[in-house]
């Protein structure tokens, strides 16, 4: 099982549906498209805190 991480997003184009989250680790800025994000309960903006694998 894979470990999760956390970051912030730092970029999300919304028309577009998706975005680049910053990982906390410090490591290169990991890319995100909306259907990876099928249990949040509204739209992402950027500085949230997204969990991830």
């Amino acid at each position: 099982m894979a470990k999760m991480l956390s970051g912030q997003l730092a970029v999300w184009k919304d028309k577009k549906g998706f975005g680049f989250i910053k990982p906390d680790h410090g490591s290169d800025d990991v890319f995100i498209h909306i259907t990876a994000m099928q249990f949040a309960s509204r739209r992402p903006f950027p500085e949230d805190v997204i969990t991830f694998k």
